[in-house]
Order: C-alpha cells, then sequence, then structure tokens
C-alpha cells in the first residue's frame, strides 16, 4: 500500500500510473473534492490526514511545495520511504534543516532524468559518436503555469539542475542569469550554468505555445528533443543545403513509456526492497541550493 499526499492535478497522474503498475493506494488531502475523485479513479482510502488507520509502505508526496516539509514531518516517524515532488523545499535553509533531522529514505521525483530523451543524451555524451560535447540548450515555457504557490523559477529550475547531472554526470552552478518580473513575480528566466560543458535554460511563462525543448551540442552534430515529437530525438550533421537546412539527418526511436511511469516503477521497487532510485536527499538539497543561488544572480528575492 502507498501513502500519496495530494491528489490534485500532478498528484491524480500519480495516482493513476501508480494504480496501473498494481499498487493499492491511500489518498491523504485536505480537499473532500480531491478524496472524491481519488476514490472515483481507484484509491482504496481517502482520508483527511495520516492517522493510524492510514497503514502503508512508502509515502509520495505532491502537494504544493511550501507544504512538503510539513507532509514530510508528520509521517518521517514511520521511517518509510519518501518520495517528495520538486523542489524539496524553497529555500536552501528549509532545506538542509529538513535533511539534518530526516529519519525516513527520501528521494525526490525528477522525471526528467527519467526521461528517454535525456538518457540517449546521456549516452551520446559517455559514448562519444558525436565527438567532443559543447553544450546543451533548453527551453522549457508555456503560457503561466497550474502552481500558484510558487513562480515560474522554482516550478521550472529545478528540472534544469537534475537534466544537466543525468546528462553529464555532475551537478552544474549557475553562471548568470536574468529574470522578467511581471507584478512583481518571476515569469521569465534565462539562465547559464557551467562551468563546462555549458547549458543555457530559457524558463518561461509567456509563451504562447508550450514548449519542451532540448539540444545537445557536439563536435560533430546537435541531437534534438522536440516535446511536440516525444517519440523521437533527432541527431543532425553534415553541411547545409540550399534552405540552410543540415543534409545529414537520423531519427532515433525512444521508449514510448512516460519518464513518470519509468520513475514510479524505479520507487516502488526499491520500496520493495530493491536498488535505490535516482535524486537521493543530498541530491535534493543541491538543486534547492543551486535554484537559490541562482535567484540571487537574477537580483531577484527567492
Amino acid at each position: 500500500m502507498i501513502g500519496l499526499f495530494g491528489c490534485g492535478l500532478w498528484g491524480s497522474n500519480i495516482l493513476r500510473d501508480l494504480l496501473s503498475l498494481g499498487a493499492r493506494v491511500t489518498v491523504v488531502d485536505v480537499d473532500p473534492a480531491a478524496r472524491e475523485r481519488a476514490l472515483e479513479c481507484g484509491a482504496t482510502a481517502a482520508f483527511h490526514e495520516p492517522g493510524e488507520r492510514v497503514a502503508v509502505d512508502g509515502w509520495i508526496v505532491a502537494t504544493p511545495a511550501r507544504t512538503h516539509a510539513a507532509c514530510i514531518a508528520a509521517v518521517d516517524g514511520q521511517r518509510l520511504p519518501i518520495l517528495c515532488e520538486k523542489p524539496l523545499t524553497i529555500s536552501a535553509a528549509s532545506a538542509t534543516e529538513l535533511a539534518t533531522g530526516l529519519r525516513s529514505p527520501l528521494h525526490v521525483m525528477d522525471v526528467w532524468r527519467y526521461h528517454p530523451a535525456v538518457e540517449a543524451m546521456q549516452r551520446i555524451v559517455d559514448d562519444g559518436p558525436l565527438g567532443a560535447v559543447h553544450g546543451l540548450a533548453s527551453t522549457r515555457a508555456n503560457w503561466t503555469s497550474p502552481r500558484v504557490d510558487v513562480d515560474t523559477a522554482w516550478n521550472l529550475a529545478p528540472h534544469e539542475v537534475s537534466i544537466y547531472r543525468q546528462v553529464f554526470g555532475t551537478l552544474p552552478e549557475p553562471i548568470s542569469a536574468f529574470a522578467e518580473r511581471i507584478d512583481g513575480q518571476v515569469r521569465s528566466l534565462w539562465i547559464r550554468w557551467g562551468p563546462q560543458p555549458w547549458m543555457a535554460s530559457e524558463l518561461s511563462n509567456r509563451h504562447a505555445n508550450r514548449r519542451r525543448e532540448l539540444r545537445l551540442h557536439c563536435e560533430r552534430g546537435v541531437a534534438s528533443f522536440d516535446g511536440a515529437k516525444p517519440q523521437v530525438i533527432e541527431i543532425a550533421g553534415g553541411c547545409s543545403d540550399n534552405k540552410l537546412e543540415a543534409t545529414e539527418r537520423r531519427e532515433q526511436i525512444l521508449d514510448p513509456e512516460t519518464a513518470l511511469m519509468r520513475q514510479l516503477r524505479d520507487w516502488l521497487g526499491f520500496v520493495s526492497g530493491g536498488a535505490e532510485p535516482r535524486s537521493d536527499l543530498a541530491h535534493a538539497v543541491e538543486v534547492v541550493t543551486r535554484v537559490e543561488r541562482m535567484y540571487a544572480m537574477a537580483s531577484t528575492p527567492p
């Protein structure tokens, strides 16, 4: 049995995939409507808060970011595995404080570390078919955000840190950052990460269309992922034609299973006694620390 804190926009997706993977799920949500939806979708039970009636083998936290620490504290005494949505908290101090006293094994939900396109780019870096690696360009954008408790930076930037680590094997440092603010809130960010390989991120809630793009720049070509075509990455190289487009192109087919499903399967295996999944507590704290540093570079109070 898995306990799920929160059955809102993202929590309902987690519930769906947990059920598909054969898990039984108990939902904890303060919203009566969310609890009713959870039961309709197949949850075994739904409660207002965790208590003695909620006997589970592990917990997933999919509530607003500002409530993560409280949810974790509510069940930490059980010393059961916890999988928390990103970011762990919204300040380095609170993340460090939480980690210092935590008794439960905790991992953070970094679905992009499990994305087939990101793993394919990691293999290109490791195996070297395109020569020396220069860097990675990332665009993560849409119009507004469904998350109202955090701004664009805390919503989107943690993904960038995790993608860099998965592709290049190390954690990046923010080198420079510029923020666009609307009514006092960060709505767009342009960030350079490094030192080497570099990563350039455009994060925005001011794009008319939803965009998820990655381009791995190498000496002999570029590997690109376009969220509008999620089943492939395109490898481009060679000279250009009369339209100034690459003459050498090929598509690499990706595993069609979603990154969320892959991460949940990995974590459920850990709950059952298997190997430890990616993005542990130390990683979660480092992500929060680097996003906070990026805020400072953008002259934007977190």
